[in-house]
């Protein structure tokens, strides 16, 4: 074998490994990644089309404990679960959250 052969087998067989250790644990993570099955009317923020109770643009101090559980879009700053880019959830109708009238 050559060493440019020797080598990528090297590298492909590293590979597995390197990413199973950036993996967070399923239990860390289960709490906040778990994405809603249905839109709540009384917990949406319009402004953001996110559940108010995991909007990070509005209660910021939720970022980390996203961060830690493995559920962030480092993209659009929102849990990866309900990231209105990447993963939007479906408004509630007549949804009773609140306006955000002063981000308008």
């Amino acid at each position: 074998m050559t060493i440019q052969r020797l080598f990528v087998v090297a590298l492909l067989a590293g590979l597995p490994a390197a990413a199973c250790d950036k993996a967070p644990p399923a239990a860390e993570a289960a709490p906040l990644a778990t994405r809603p099955d249905k839109a709540d009317p009384k917990d949406w923020c319009a402004p953001h089309n996110v559940p108010e109770s995991m909007c990070t643009q509005c209660n910021p101090e939720l970022v980390d404990r996203y961060k830690a559980a493995g559920d962030f879009c480092t993209a659009h700053g929102y849990p990866e679960s309900v990231c209105p880019q990447c993963h939007p959830l479906e408004p509630p109708e007549g949804h009773g959250g609140h306006g955000h009238e002063e981000h308008k």
